[in-house]
Parts: C-alpha cells; sequence; structure tokens
C-alpha cells in the first residue's frame, strides 16, 4: 500500500509523508513495515510516498488495531493541514481521503475494505 499527497508542494508531501511515518510509528507500526519513497524518478522530491507492508502491519497489530491506527493517523493529519491523501494497493485500488470531507468512521470503513479479501468470480 501507498499514501501519497495531492494538492500540496513536493516540499510540503514530503514533510507530510515524515509527519504521517511519524505518527504511525508513535502508534506501534513497526519501522520495518514503512518506507519512504518516491512515486516515480522524474519527480525532484524523493520522499513524497509512504509505502507500508499491511503483511508486517496485520502481524503486528491484527486488522482491528490496523483499521484503527490508519484511521486516527490519517483523521488527524487531515485535520491539521489541507491536503488531500491518497491511498493505492497493490491490487490496483485507488481510495481518496480529503481535507475537507474528514469523517473518522468513513476513513475507518474504507481502510477496512482495503485490507478484506477480494470476492473471487
Amino acid at each position: 500500500m501507498e499514501l501519497s499527497f495531492e494538492g500540496v508542494n513536493p516540499a510540503e508531501a514530503g514533510a507530510l509523508v515524515r509527519e504521517l511515518e511519524l505518527s504511525l510509528k508513535k502508534e506501534g507500526v513497526p519501522p520495518g513495515a514503512l518506507s519512504v519513497g518516491s512515486t516515480s524518478a522524474e519527480t525532484m522530491n524523493p520522499f513524497d510516498v509512504l509505502g507500508v507492508d499491511l503483511m508486517s502491519v496485520l502481524h503486528a497489530l491484527e486488522s482491528v488495531g490496523y483499521v484503527a491506527v490508519f484511521g486516527h493517523c490519517i483523521y488527524e493529519l487531515l485535520g491539521r493541514h489541507g491536503c488531500k491523501i491518497v491511498v493505492k494497493t497493490g491490487d490496483g485500488d485507488r481510495v481518496e481521503f480529503r481535507s475537507t470531507d474528514i469523517d473518522l468512521e468513513k476513513i475507518k470503513t474504507t481502510l477496512a475494505g482495503l485490507v478484506r479479501p477480494k470476492p473471487e468470480g
């Protein structure tokens, strides 16, 4: 899973990624489950994406803990900054959370949907 920020300049995106990374670590997400990187080689800021190894997080925090921790951290960050957080999964799912429409329960519900196994068919 990758978390990035839209609607901010590259320097702000880097600062927001680092702030979110620190918040997640404080909440118990294992440091090895997080990686800071770039969305592309062409970008001027090499630190504008936060990668999350969901298997490590789920192992450490369990599914319910994962949703609560990520939901709270995203909610708090959106409340402090006028930005949009984009979450992309390895399955190609993309979800956006906007600071203009923040709701903790909605964030948690959306995140929970991203970790549920996809129905086969």
